[in-house]
C-alpha cells in the first residue's frame, strides 16, 4: 500500500486486510526497493514477517534477525555482456562481493556464443554493444534450443525512459536496470531474478566499513556527484587511482574520435563514440559529462543534426572531461602527500 495520507493506526489495519508493506508519500526510490527486496527475500526463504514499513526498512540493516540482501552470497554463474573496460571492472566487482563467478563478453556476438557453451544462472545484456546490439543479441538467445532459451536476461540500459524500457521487454529481456549500476539495486534484481533461498547459499561477512569521504577538493566538487564518486571509491578500494587514471586516458580516445567524425560529418561515428564515455562517466559520478555525452549521441541519432550545436556541445564535453582528470589527479596527489 502507497498512500499520500497516513494516519495513526492505519497500518495496523493495512496489515489485518492483508498488505505485506505500507508506505507513505514522499519516499525516497531506495526505500521503495529495500522494502520490496525485503518483501521478495521473505518470501523465498519461506519467512512470515510483519507488515513492512519505512521505519522497518531504516532499521533491517543493524538487526540480525532482519531479513535482506546485504550478506547474501548468491553464488551464481552470470554472463556480463558489456563493451566499456570501466562497467566491466565496476559490474564484475559488485558481483564477486556476492560471491558470483562472473565471465565476460565484450559485445552481443560473443554474448549469443557463451550462451551457448556455457551455463549460466542470468545474463547482464548492455543495450547498446558493437557487431550486435544488446537487443538483437536477446532476441537470438530466445530462438535457441532447450532450456538456454529461457536464461534470465537484465537489460544494462543508460536510458530510463518508458520508451526504452518497453524495447527491452519486446526485445525478450526480463527486466533493465539503469546505469550507473548501484549494488542495492543488483542486489535486488538477483534477489528477483534468481529464486534465491539461503538454505541453498552461505551468507557471508561481506566489508560494512562506513562509506569513505568522498575526497572531493572543494573548488571542484561540483565536477562530480559526491554520492556515486563515494560508492565507486568504496567499491574499488586501492585500485581506484588505476582505473580512474585509464578512464581519462580511453576518455581522450573517445574525445579525439568524437572531434574526427564531427569534423566528417559521419554522426553516426559520433553516436558510437560518445555511448560509452556517457556510460563509463555517470558510473564514476561525472554526472556533468554524462549529460552533455547524452545531448551529443540524442543529437547525432536523430533526423537533423546540427553540425554547428554539436561542435559547440563537443567543445563543452572536452572542457568537462578535463576538470574530471583535473579533479583525479588532485584528489590522487594529495592522498599521497597525506
Amino acid at each position: 500500500m502507497i498512500t499520500s495520507f497516513g494516519q495513526r493506526g492505519e497500518a495496523k489495519e493495512m496489515e489485518a486486510i492483508g498488505f505485506a508493506g505500507y508506505l507513505t508519500r514522499p519516499f525516497h526510490r531506495p526505500a521503495l526497493i529495500d522494502m520490496i527486496t525485503l518483501l521478495l527475500t521473505a518470501k523465498r526463504e519461506r519467512k512470515r514477517i510483519p507488515l513492512v514499513t519505512r521505519h522497518t526498512v531504516s532499521r533491517s540493516a543493524s538487526l540480525e534477525q532482519s531479513v535482506t540482501t546485504e550478506n547474501i552470497a548468491f553464488g551464481a554463474h552470470i554472463l556480463v555482456a558489456e563493451d566499456n573496460r570501466i562497467n566491466q571492472m565496476m559490474v564484475t566487482q559488485m558481483l564477486e562481493m556476492m560471491d558470483c563467478k562472473v565471465d565476460i563478453a565484450g559485445n552481443g556476438k560473443e554474448a549469443i556464443e557463451m550462451v551457448r557453451q556455457f551455463d549460466y544462472d542470468l545474463v547482464l545484456m548492455d543495450c547498446m554493444m558493437p557487431e550486435v546490439s544488446g537487443y538483437e543479441a536477446t532476441r537470438t538467445i530466445r530462438k535457441l534450443d532447450g532450456e538456454k532459451r529461457n536464461i534470465n536476461i537484465i537489460a544494462l540500459t543508460a536510458n530510463a525512459l518508458q520508451g526504452d524500457r518497453q524495447k527491452c521487454l519486446e526485445a525478450g529481456m526480463s527486466d533493465y536496470l539503469s546505469k550507473p549500476v548501484k549494488k542495492p539495486e543488483l542486489q535486488a534484481m538477483l534477489a528477483k531474478w534468481l529464486a534465491y533461498s539461503s538454505s541453498e547459499a552461505e551468507r557471508k561477512n561481506m566489508d560494512t566499513r562506513p562509506a569513505p569521504e568522498s575526497g572531493l577538493p572543494a573548488n571542484l566538487a561540483d565536477v562530480m556527484d559526491r554520492q556515486v564518486w563515494s560508492g565507486f571509491l568504496e567499491l574499488v578500494g586501492d585500485q581506484a587511482a588505476g582505473v580512474l587514471h585509464k578512464h581519462c586516458g580511453i576518455a581522450r580516445g573517445y574525445l579525439r574520435a568524437i572531434h574526427a567524425a564531427l569534423d566528417a560529418k559521419n554522426y553516426k561515428a559520433v553516436a558510437d563514440a560518445v555511448h560509452p564515455l556517457k556510460s563509463s562517466s555517470q558510473q564514476i559520478g561525472a554526472l556533468e559529462v554524462a549529460r552533455l555525452a547524452a545531448r551529443i549521441e540524442e543529437m547525432c541519432r536523430g533526423s537533423a543534426p546540427n553540425p554547428f550545436v554539436l561542435q559547440d556541445l563537443a567543445r563543452n564535453l572536452e572542457q568537462q572531461q578535463k576538470l574530471v582528470e583535473k579533479l583525479i589527479n588532485q584528489t590522487f596527489a594529495e592522498r599521497k602527500t597525506a
